[in-house]
Formats: C-alpha cells, sequence, structure tokens
C-alpha cells in the first residue's frame, strides 16, 4: 500500500488533470444516462418507449463516431484539443434538457458525440504522461477516482430530485461537470505546451 501511494504522489500534473477530467466527465455523463428516460418521461411527457428510443441515441452517438476519433487520435494526435472539445460539448447539451423543451434527441446525441471525444483521447493519454512501469498503477489510480464520483453523484442527484421535485437543478449540475472538465482540459492544454505538445501529437 505504501509502495501504491509513493507511486502516486510521483505523478506529474498532467496525469492529475486528466485524471480531474475523468472524474468530472464520466460524472457528468454516465449518472445523466441512468436518469434520461426518467427526466424524458417526467419534462417531455414521453411513454416509456419513446423515452428508451431518445435515450438510445446517446450510445447511437458513440458508436458511429468513437471508431472514427480512435483513428484520427491515432494519425493526427490532437488529444488534449479532443478533450476540451468533449468537455465543452456536454455544457451546452445539459442547459438545452435542464432548461428548454427544445427536442431533446438531439444534445443527447451530441453527448454520445462527446462520449466518443474524451476517452478516444483521454484512456491513450495515460501511457504518454507516466512512465511505461507506472503505468498500470496509473490506470488503476484513475479508474478508483472515477468510480468515487461515479458513486457520488448519483446520490447528490437523489438528494437534488427530493428537494426541488424536478431534474432542472440535476441538470445543472452535470452542466458545471462539464465546466470542471473544461477548466481541466485547459489547463492540461498549458501543461502538455509546456511538455512540448506531447499529447498533441500523433
Amino acid at each position: 500500500e505504501k509502495f501504491v501511494l509513493r507511486e502516486a504522489f510521483s505523478f506529474g500534473a498532467p496525469f492529475w488533470l486528466i485524471t480531474l477530467l475523468c472524474v468530472t466527465f464520466y460524472s457528468a455523463v454516465f449518472p445523466f444516462q441512468s436518469y434520461a428516460p426518467d427526466v424524458l418521461q417526467q419534462k417531455f411527457g414521453y411513454s416509456d418507449i419513446t423515452a428508451g428510443f431518445v435515450t438510445s441515441s446517446l450510445i447511437l452517438g458513440t458508436m458511429i463516431f468513437t471508431p472514427l476519433l480512435g483513428w484520427y487520435v491515432d494519425r493526427k494526435g490532437k488529444r488534449a484539443t479532443l478533450m476540451f472539445l468533449g468537455s465543452l460539448l456536454l455544457v451546452p447539451c445539459h442547459l438545452l434538457i435542464g432548461y428548454t423543451h427544445f427536442f431533446p434527441l438531439i444534445p443527447i446525441f451530441l453527448v454520445g458525440v462527446a462520449l466518443s471525444l474524451v476517452p478516444a483521447a483521454l484512456w491513450p493519454s495515460i501511457p504518454m504522461v507516466v512512465s511505461k512501469e507506472r503505468v498500470g498503477t496509473a490506470f488503476g489510480l484513475m479508474t478508483m477516482i472515477q468510480n468515487i464520483g461515479l458513486a457520488l453523484f448519483p446520490l447528490l442527484n437523489g438528494l437534488l430530485r427530493d428537494r426541488t421535485h424536478s431534474y432542472t437543478a440535476s441538470m445543472v449540475m452535470f452542466a458545471s461537470l462539464g465546466l470542471f472538465g473544461l477548466v481541466f482540459a485547459l489547463m492540461l492544454k498549458r501543461a502538455d505546451e509546456r511538455a512540448g505538445l506531447v499529447l498533441e501529437k500523433p
């Protein structure tokens, strides 16, 4: 255990920024995906079938764009930029669902596109910012922190739902997580520039 902690404290700023972006990004997507059918039924009056169909557009967006973006990352790089764009995309999508009656299939599909942009760039970045001897520790630590967020934010969503009796505050929470991810992505781009654009290279 002491060895793992020593390894963790040896990781540099890019690793920790990627990890913070990871936990905020996934916490803004996976809990939302779980609650999306109920959001659509409560706010838009959709039936179970229609709500399920619209929610499935998130996975459709991921299915279409993930292989293309993985191919792009291998050939062009731009990992930090893609993480920035994916985090940015979450903010208006969640706010549209929370505050408007705009046709929800479009922002939900775009959340799926964001779920292609960020992971296609995020996970391959870890071996580029830690030594090869510590890649397993880095992935394990990042996954642990990610799961803390995935345990915490559904609980916060439930508390907000109980207090407000709507999903508007929850959508603001998810949008705020996207905004935090955006800040971490900007900081990562700055750190990567100082390191010689390691993450932006093919």
